[in-house]
């Protein structure tokens, strides 16, 4: 026996409904909670589809028992039967914070009268055929596969694409390590970022916040898994000097997209398992992935043995390690020296150093060549690295490990007295360290190696014992 079911296509605003709403849940985000004056209330999001045609944003409104109870229930893939919605007018033009869909109206759940219930695909009040024709709709790209940019694209793109959406079709080529950390306003948050790639090019950064995106994530398999991102959000990196990817609340991934653009990829995917890992597209600068997982990171090389290794890297590609020795040079409080890089906050180009904590666009007809807070600084510093077999000069302290290093973002630093940051630098000058590196050939020279600290900490000196008499 089946429900009694009404489709997406046929809901109107401004009624409330007791036939069953059925459909797949194709996006769901995090429950959030809604402080006022009248009390909390939380919600919680789902976009449905019931059809080739029709999708349509749900919100599930209650105390936080029900919305978290309700999340814990539900996954991406998930059939799902609403019964007592209210429907209310969609937003003109699309919410900025659901994706966009085909229905009219935006259907509401409230914890007192709306009821919802997960089914099997072989459920008897589905009806016959109708639980497995929801579950195919889980490839149906959400958007026209034919108008998505490529990794040359976005590679190739100015900063003047800086907070523009775009569709994507791209493999997944690493999941890296889920990233927590405390916010400003005290709360903790988390993040993960996937490198991607298609047959234009590879190593594209995209990154999510949403914990319903991250869990979805954990099941990607590189160079298996083929993702159609529909809303995607451009962002302007600029330690990268690049664009990155950064899935919204609008995003929408669709994993194994049936098309066939989405399956010549897979094919080229899984051709390129072995090759492309590790490799640096031609002619791009290399650039080290700060959120690799470092207990995955177990080679171990003094500064000799490092030297040799990555002399023989090859064209390409890179080596993470581990080096246990210590900042021989690390000038971080010499006014003679830059230990900043960066972007123009109005045309996108390099700025220079023009005083001790000035610095200015490069371009003199630049209208933001005079405004150095409207400019976007990241840390890099040239150290030296030494042990007792030798010295690697010139290796890179960017970013975030130097941030993570200093505890501090650059405008902060900027601020430093002279003699706060010599204590800084004490800290680490001649002091044994546990360094992770990442290297990889110089495009000048590929018999020498660009090195670039990911992590660095002061080390137990028990572990520099049994570590290094190890190695």
């Amino acid at each position: 026996m089946s429900c009694k079911r009404i489709r997406i296509g046929s809901l109107f605003p401004g009624v409330s409904i007791s036939p069953t709403v059925i459909g797949l849940v194709i996006k769901k985000q995090d429950p959030r909670n809604l402080k006022s004056t009248s009390g909390d209330r939380w919600v919680f999001n789902l976009t449905i589809r019931d059809s080739p045609y029709d999708t349509a944003n749900v919100s599930f409104w209650g105390s936080q028992q029900f919305v978290i109870q309700v999340d814990s229930q539900i996954e991406v893939g998930s059939i799902v039967g609403i019964t007592n919605v209210k429907l209310s007018p969609a937003s003109p033009g699309g919410d900025q914070y659901k994706p966009k869909v085909t229905c009219g109206s935006h259907l509401q759940v409230s914890e007192n009268g709306g009821e919802i219930q997960v089914y099997d695909k072989n459920h008897e009040l589905l009806g016959y055929g109708m639980g497995e024709m929801l579950k195919q709709l889980i490839h149906l790209p959400n958007g026209p596969v034919q108008e998505s940019l490529t990794v040359a694209d976005i590679r190739a793109g100015s900063e003047g694409l800086d907070r523009s959406s775009a569709n994507l079709l791209v493999a997944v080529q690493k999941v890296g390590a889920e990233r927590i950390f405390r916010t400003r306003d005290g709360r903790d948050a988390v993040r993960l970022d996937v490198t991607c790639f298609d047959q234009s090019g590879c190593n594209l950064h995209l990154v999510m916040w949403d914990r319903c995106d991250i869990q979805f994530a954990k099941t990607w398999v590189p160079f298996q898994t083929i993702l159609f991102i529909s809303d995607a959000c451009l962002k302007w990196d600029t330690f990268r000097c690049g664009l990155i990817v950064q899935l919204t609340s609008r995003s929408i991934c669709t994993v194994q997209p049936d098309c066939e653009e989405g399956r010549n990829l897979l094919q080229y995917a899984i051709s390129a398992e072995g090759l492309l890992d590790d490799i640096v597209d031609e002619g791009s600068r290399f650039e080290p992935d700060f959120n690799t997982d470092l207990s995955k990171i177990s080679r171990i090389f003094n500064v000799e043995q490092l030297k040799e290794v990555t002399s023989q890297i090859g064209k390409g590609r890179h080596l993470d390690a581990v080096l246990y020795c210590f900042f021989s040079e690390f000038d971080i409080d010499s006014e003679n020296t830059s230990i900043f890089s960066g972007s123009c906050g109005v045309c996108g180009g390099r700025v220079s150093r023009q005083s001790s904590n000035y610095y200015a666009c490069s371009d003199l007809e630049c209208d933001g060549s005079s405004y150095a807070g409207k400019h976007h600084l990241n840390f890099d510093i040239r150290v030296t690295l030494s042990d007792s077999t030798g010295s690697i000069n010139n290796c890179r302290l960017t970013g975030i490990a130097a941030e993570r290093l200093f505890g501090m973002q650059p405008e902060a630093f900027m601020n430093l007295a002279p003699h706060e940051l010599t204590m800084i630098k004490w800290q680490f000058l001649l002091e044994r360290c546990k360094v992770f590196i990442s290297a990889a050939p110089k495009k000048s020279d590929q018999s020498q190696a660009d090195i670039w600290i990911l992590f660095a900490e002061r080390a137990n000196l028990d572990e520099v014992t049994v570590r290094c008499s190890a190695a």
